[in-house]
């Protein structure tokens, strides 16, 4: 890092904004987000992470000119993202029993799990984590992208765009589902989490820091209110370009796969442009993302990003408990947790490692003999604050269980669903469904099941059809059924979602479900209204109203 150089702290505030659109994307499902997770695409601020680390790391790297230098910088940026992602990974594992195959162990620790491009092994332990591994690849080609920059980015610009229009394409050959829980290859480990596809939005952070640089030296002649002025209508344009992304056409030529990337990752240029804006620190705006409470929240959110999804799945055991009335109180606990296991993994974990583990390199990588070990307080202070806190609420988590009921639960938020009440095998009944229309471009199937008795949940496949009038399969939604807990209790319902182009339910007159572990030998179904294939497809007319059902 060159010494010298300004925090950025506006930078660190908006790190923080976009984690906090991760996390309501995710807990969407379970407290609602006033629309927020329909209006805009909240995913894309995986695409705002990329493009700002690409932005960070070339301003306080802008050259590497030895070998030290080099492994210096991959030794900083190992400090910086493993400790966290170790510890959250083990706390996922003790907190839901989690009994992953060792080879997901070995390539989640190693943040290899981004180049197997299945389901089940890019969202293996703690799911999110999927982008560190994304992000270490970054790591592994920054010197490469800034080496001999003037002379070669342009070029380089050209090869990561065409990386990205080179997976569109094979998306499109290959007519690829947009299910993230698909069998097999799918869009998700294509497009949205392949390290060559997402280089492209990296690469732009790069391309803005060097745009920086150039303008940061010149006298503007700015005022504080045309800056502010610009910072608004730089936030402004973010917000339509999500909307924009949510809300395309099929009337483009770009394919399943071009919109698809567009809903996931098409708002990188407009989050170069705000970056770029922000890091100039001249508008009303930035001063304000710059006060220290802000950017502490900026400080704790790669933490927060990488706990959110943990806590969710402890309040997901809780939902059948969770009145429409006191929803709100809900997601302020789920909040509060959030940010409090975030703190205290920062401190706790992230801050005393990194200057362990910077340490080290300092004096192994950089051979400074006389560099001195932080002492050991240091480290003992912040990791038992952090690990106190972290221990008492895996603890809380244990002690305080969530009432199961013994009859059936209440489908409150399936309501106008349609009822099934089929079981397959003997094992898994399958209650009600429901189709809702997401945005303008996709829908999802939502649907709960329940086991007859305790049983482990861990190979079974949901296959989804969908069916034209003479009965003809028109589209494949085969995914696995994925439940957070490897035993699933007699009493526990839960819900799966399937994601999908609204422009498949063209000409649908009907849904097909099978159920299976190996597909040559389907579950043979009872207490259905219709099947088909000996008993073992279960046939659902489309709901009418479908576009109705859903709840914002």
């Amino acid at each position: 890092m060159t010494p010298g150089k300004s925090l950025l702290h506006p930078l660190t505030t908006l790190r923080f904004a976009a984690a906090a659109m991760v996390v309501i994307g995710h807990a969407h499902v379970l407290f609602g987000s006033f629309n927020i997770a329909n209006a805009i695409a909240t995913g894309q601020a995986v695409s705002f992470f990329f493009v700002l680390s690409g932005f960070i790391l070339a301003y306080n790297y802008p050259s590497l000119p030895s070998a030290r230098d080099v492994w210096m910088f991959y030794a900083t940026r190992i400090a910086r993202i493993w400790p966290v992602h170790v510890v959250t990974a083990v706390i996922f594992v003790v907190a839901f029993h989690s009994q992953p195959p060792l080879w997901h162990i070995a390539l989640n620790l190693s943040l290899l799990q981004a180049w197997v491009p299945t389901h089940d092994v890019l969202l293996s332990l703690n799911g999110v984590s999927w982008s560190l591994s994304v992000e270490l690849f970054f790591y592994a080609c920054f010197p490469l992208l800034i080496w001999r920059w003037r002379e070669t980015w342009h070029w380089k610009l050209l090869v990561t765009a065409g990386l990205v229009i080179t997976f569109i394409t094979i998306g499109n050959i290959y007519k690829l589902s947009w299910d993230d829980n698909a069998v097999g290859v799918g869009m998700l480990g294509v497009l949205f989490m392949n390290p060559l596809a997402r280089l492209f939005e990296f690469f732009l952070g790069v391309c803005s820091a060097s745009l920086y640089g150039a303008i940061s030296t010149q006298k503007l002649s700015w005022t504080t209110q045309q800056a502010s002025i610009l910072e608004i209508v730089l936030l402004l344009t973010v917000a339509i370009a999500l909307r924009l992304c949510v809300s395309i056409q099929e009337t483009l030529w770009i394919g399943s796969a071009g919109h698809y990337y567009l809903w996931r990752e098409g708002g990188a240029l407009s989050f170069a442009a705000l970056i770029l804006v922000f890091a100039l620190e001249r508008g009303a705006l930035s001063r304000v993302l710059s006060h220290p409470v802000a950017v502490r929240l900026g400080e704790i959110s790669f933490a927060l990003y990488l706990v959110h999804t943990i806590v969710l799945f402890y309040f997901e055991k809780w939902s059948n408990q969770m009145s429409a009335d006191l929803l709100w109180l809900w997601c302020v606990g789920y909040w509060s947790v959030c940010l409090a296991m975030a703190y205290a993994l920062f401190v706790g974990v992230e801050q005393p490692m990194r200057a362990l583990i910077l340490a080290l390199a300092k004096r192994y990588v950089k051979r400074e003999s006389r560099t001195a070990f932080p002492p050991l307080w240091t480290f003992v202070k912040p990791m038992t604050l952090g690990g106190g806190i972290v221990l008492g609420m895996l603890a809380a988590a244990y002690a305080v269980k969530p009432h199961e009921p013994v009859a059936s639960p209440d489908l409150a938020s399936l309501s106008q669903s349609t009822i099934v009440h089929a079981t397959f095998g003997d094992k898994i009944t399958l209650e009600e469904f429901r189709i809702c229309s997401v945005d303008a471009l996709s829908v999802e199937l939502i649907y709960s099941l329940q086991p007859l008795a305790k049983a482990r949940v861990s190979t079974e496949k949901m296959g989804i059809h969908l069916l034209d009038a003479t009965g003809k399969i028109m589209t494949t939604l085969d995914h696995a059924i994925n439940h957070r807990q490897p035993v699933v209790e007699q009493s526990t319902l839960w819900l799966q979602q399937v994601r999908f182009p609204a422009a498949r339910l063209k000409d649908i007159d009907r849904l097909g479900f099978a159920m299976y572990t190996d597909v040559k030998d389907l579950y043979p179904i009872r207490g259905a209204g219709t099947t088909d294939w000996g008993g073992k497809r279960l046939i659902v007319p489309i709901p009418p109203d479908w576009k109705r059902n859903c709840k914002l």
